[in-house]
């Protein structure tokens, strides 16, 4: 099966430290989704220095297009869609514990 997954790094290990701290839980996929939501707002507020929706609207894209946040790299196409995901491809059963296992991840781009 496929399913997306966290990009590993050490920015994704040490936010995924802190809520596991805060949360009692694991730093999952949607969770990353809020975590670059919230990122992409802020800094398109911080390069416009307004919190006018309008300006925001536009300005956002273009600084999507050179955030790499916990979910990877993000940019948006024509339609408003994300440029660029990540999958990871899992089997279950293949180890003792008989869980999900990550077998490989697929960027699609």
């Amino acid at each position: 099966t496929v399913s997306p997954v966290l990009v590993q790094s050490e920015k994704v290990q040490f936010v995924g430290d802190l809520f596991e701290n805060r949360f009692d839980e694991e730093l999952d996929f949607v969770d990353g989704c809020v975590f670059d939501s919230c990122m992409l707002l802020g800094l398109s507020v911080i390069e416009l220095d307004t919190t006018n929706s309008s300006y925001i609207r536009s300005e956002l894209p273009k600084v999507a297009e050179s955030y790499a946040g916990l979910t990877g790299p993000i940019g948006f196409d024509e339609n408003g869609d994300r440029n660029i995901f990540r999958m990871g491809l899992f089997a279950y059963g293949f180890k003792e514990n008989r869980e999900w296992d990550l077998i490989r991840y697929h960027d699609h781009s």
